[in-house]
């Protein structure tokens, strides 16, 4: 797996079910200080690609997926 495009630590991932993609959610970044990125690693693609930010920045958050 290629390292993310934005470091961070303290940051949520989360999986769908589908297996197709891994979303790493907000985080501490370099600095310390709370981020608000979110990427996602292509897993067919072997890729980590930036997608639409959080609102507000965020660090040590958990996350669920819901099933419909």
């Amino acid at each position: 797996m290629r390292n993310m495009n934005s470091a961070r630590g303290s940051f949520s991932a989360v999986c769908l079910s589908t297996l197709d993609y891994i979303y790493a959610v907000g985080g501490a970044g370099s600095d310390g200080h709370p981020i608000n990125k979110v990427e996602r690693y292509d897993v067919a693609k072997e890729k980590w690609e930036s997608v639409a930010p959080l609102h507000a920045a965020r660090l040590a958050l958990t996350s669920s997926v819901v099933t419909i």
